[in-house]
């Protein structure tokens, strides 16, 4: 399922991406779906995105059920090698991540947060899913996330979101990273930095269709902007464990708002 070296790489990173990991016949027939909704809301015709004429999120993005599939029961097995086993609920459906392309140069933002305060409780509170229905390359439109970065600030404290943001970028690292000033950003995904002896990276998450990411939801992370010429196709799930729901979901609205900026 999950190897030795992917465990670790969770625990040191908290992100991994598994290559080809859920069944391209399951992923083409949720396109074939997306796509067909797609087509009926006018956004998709003989083969190509409609892109001038519907700026606006699709409202078929809003039929969360068709991605159901996605979610197998060897996905939900490596999800609970992460958790130790420890039971976890969802949101309900699977959500879809859809960017329109946009004009401009990609770079990496100065905007970042974080979806789940600081638990009191050690260990992993939540893990998010993050896969493709089709292929997402580089500076199209994938999710940023800081590898290493759930690992600071885990002291046993319920910490905001907000006050977190405020206490990371009291090191060098994140004080750059979320500044609008600093040049040269795309830098930030070739140079490692660290605080508390903590190793950091920026990830971009993109691939195929089949490939996936599985997320530390203590991670920092944000939206990227889409430079390809179709839309961005992701789909994303969160599993928490029940204790985290219990604690956690006095913000479910600023939750959900978050998710779609992913």
């Amino acid at each position: 399922m999950l190897t030795n070296y992917q465990l670790e790489e969770f625990s040191s990173n908290g992100v991994i991406r598994l290559e080809q990991f859920l069944p391209l016949d399951i992923v083409s027939a949720v396109q074939e779906s997306i796509l067909q909704l797609a087509e009926e809301e006018g956004v998709w015709h003989d083969g190509i995105w409609q892109l001038g004429e519907y700026p606006n999120r699709p409202r078929f993005t809003k039929k969360r059920e068709v991605l159901r599939p996605l979610i197998t029961d060897k996905l939900l097995q490596a999800v609970d090698i992460l958790v130790d086993g420890q039971k976890v609920k969802t949101q309900g459906d699977p959500g879809m991540l859809f960017t329109w392309p946009q004009d401009g140069v990609w770079t990496v933002p100065t905007a970042w947060h974080i979806d789940l305060p600081r638990q009191p409780l050690p260990g992993v509170p939540a893990v998010q899913l993050f896969t493709f229905l089709a292929p997402v390359p580089p500076s199209c439109g994938g999710t940023l996330v800081v590898a290493g970065s759930h690992r600071l600030f885990n002291n046993g404290k319920y910490i905001r979101s907000k006050e977190l943001i405020e206490q990371l970028q009291e090191y060098s690292y994140f004080k750059e990273l979320m500044a609008k000033e600093v040049p040269n950003r795309k830098r930030f995904l070739t140079t490692s930095g660290s605080a508390e002896e903590v190793d950091l990276q920026v990830v971009e998450l993109h691939g195929d269709p089949g490939d996936t990411y599985l997320v530390d939801m203590r991670a920092l992370h944000t939206g990227s902007t889409n430079k390809a010429n179709v839309p961005r196709l992701m789909v994303t799930q969160r599993f928490y464990l029940e204790s985290t729901m219990s604690r956690s979901f006095r913000g479910l609205k600023s939750l959900k708002k978050n998710a779609r900026n992913s």
